[in-house]
């Protein structure tokens, strides 16, 4: 697995070998430690894979839709500034899913714990963050027809942007409740050529 500007080297042991033509040798590195593999059935691991990749793209689809839309919502600092975090949080997830996307049934110590991390924080992050913006659009929603005196119908993009907001929350919720579930089989000492070095 690819981790753009992160060596790591946990559980990995270099070793010398002969090269092909006899002179001199090349460096290996050879994967020793734990291996981490998905207790699920390959079709369930697909399965899987499918439904983060799935509700990640329909998370974006839902906060640019909502975020673009032209709302009084989308211009109120205590709904926009959740929202931005929740931005920020969902793409932390999304890099977790795309490794996930890209791992192996059987995960090194690295990328088990480096994907987790990532799916995990970044959901639950993104989740509260866009609950906290429900919240303040139904707030705000609750002043301007009850204090504003303005018409229901008036709202109708504020109601879309709560719309958006909270699909968002849910999918951010479900994400996160999916792996956390994922169970994981630890095999000790386990070990396949992963990486070599020049």
């Amino acid at each position: 697995m690819l981790y753009i500007g992160k060596p790591y080297f946990e559980g990995y042991e270099e070793k010398f070998i002969l090269k092909r033509n006899g002179r001199g040798f090349k460096k290996v590195r050879l994967y020793t430690g734990d291996v981490y593999r998905v207790r699920d059935t390959r079709q369930q691991w697909l399965q899987k894979k499918i439904v983060f990749a799935v509700s990640c793209l329909l998370f974006y689809l839902l906060l640019f839709q909502g975020g673009l839309l032209n709302a009084r919502s989308n211009h109120v600092l205590y709904i926009v500034l959740p929202y931005a975090v929740s931005l920020i949080a969902g793409s932390y997830c999304a890099i977790g899913i795309f490794h996930y996307l890209i791992s192996k049934m059987d995960m090194t110590v690295f990328e088990f714990h480096e994907y987790r991390k990532q799916i995990q924080s970044g959901s639950a992050a993104a989740s509260c963050s866009m609950a906290v913006s429900v919240f303040a659009n139904l707030i705000c929603i609750g002043i301007w027809l009850f204090y504003e005196r303005r018409p229901l119908m008036s709202l109708r993009w504020e109601w879309c942007v709560l719309a958006a907001n909270a699909a968002c929350c849910f999918i951010m919720a479900m994400i996160y409740r999916l792996e956390k579930k994922t169970e994981f089989i630890l095999i000790p000492g386990e070990s396949e050529t992963d990486e070599k070095g020049k």
